[in-house]
Parts: structure tokens; sequence; C-alpha cells
């Protein structure tokens, strides 16, 4: 059962044509095992944006995670209301940057 974050991001990815992996989970080289809700693909980073919930679960990693090639960002659970907006997304991607092959770049970026 996904979250409403994931889900708005499970939304988001079949709008944007984004690739996304819901949950995600990664083993650092110190075999420290990171779960993130979402890994976002493609911007960010070399390897994907994690997309986390609680900034503790990461916050030892750090070092480790970039070294792994992500980047993360701590997002809060969207109200019960809250709705996928194209808008919004664009902007946070855009600020995030496209990371993956120059040739895939969305048009919308």
């Amino acid at each position: 059962m996904y979250t409403k974050l994931q889900k708005i991001w499970k939304d988001a990815a079949e709008n944007l044509n984004l690739e996304v992996e819901i949950p995600f989970s990664i083993i650092l080289t110190d075999n420290s095992k990171i779960n993130a809700s979402i890994l976002l693909k493609n911007f960010g980073a070399k390897n994907g944006m994690l997309i986390i919930t609680n900034y503790e679960d990461v916050e030892q990693y750090l070092e480790k995670i970039y070294e792994a090639g992500y980047g993360f960002s701590t997002l809060s659970e969207p109200s019960e209301n809250e709705q996928y907006s194209r808008k919004d997304f664009i902007e946070l991607l855009s600020d995030w940057g496209w990371t993956g092959d120059l040739n895939l770049k969305p048009k919308w970026l």
C-alpha cells in the first residue's frame, strides 16, 4: 500500500514520464541500509534522488549517500486532500536538475 507521498509521485511519474522506484532501499559501503519512500532517477545526482520523510534516518549517512552517487530530499507527507500539481513538480524537478542522458531530457524541463 502506497503512502500519500508515494501516490503523488506515482501520478507525477505517469504524467511527466519520470523513472521512479517506490519504495527503494540501498545498501551503503559500510553495509548500512537506507530505506527511501521513492528513488527518482535522472535528477539531482548521478544515480538519482532519494526521497525520504525523516531527515534523522539519513543524517549520519550523508557522506556515504553522496559517495554512492545519490542526492536526497526530505519531503513531508502531503495532507489527505493535497493533489499532484504538474506545475509544482516541474518547478521542483527544474531545481534538482537533469542528470540523465541529455538525449532523453524531457522537453518540459
